[in-house]
């Protein structure tokens, strides 16, 4: 999955960060080493998310990120339908997160 940061492609057991927010809530500021891969709807995120993920095993971990976990609940949902059964969201989603005062790159 060469769209993903090298952190992530080098390392096979990393978990792979995929934040669905859109490129403008990205580029604000996001988790390191997350791929932006936007979620609009259920069929437009699934024909853009699994050809990206075409060469991650099935049994990886996948989280995603969105802002409050609205959109990364029905993308969870996408790709533990397409197989992938580890896929989970980051809970409370990026608002906990920066809240948290955790790390930011922008």
């Amino acid at each position: 999955m060469d769209s993903m940061p090298p952190a992530q492609r080098n390392s096979p057991n990393s978990p792979r960060l995929i934040d669905v927010r859109t490129p403008e809530e990205y580029k604000a500021g996001h988790v390191p080493n997350t791929t932006n891969v936007s979620y609009t709807n259920d069929e437009e995120f699934e024909a853009r998310i699994m050809p990206m993920l075409k060469d991650v095993d099935k049994s990886a971990v996948i989280v995603l990120v969105c802002a409050t976990t609205k959109r990364s609940i029905p993308a969870v949902k996408v790709l533990q339908h397409g197989g992938f059964r580890n896929a989970m969201q980051l809970a409370k989603g990026m608002q906990e997160y920066t809240r948290e005062g955790l790390p930011v790159a922008v």
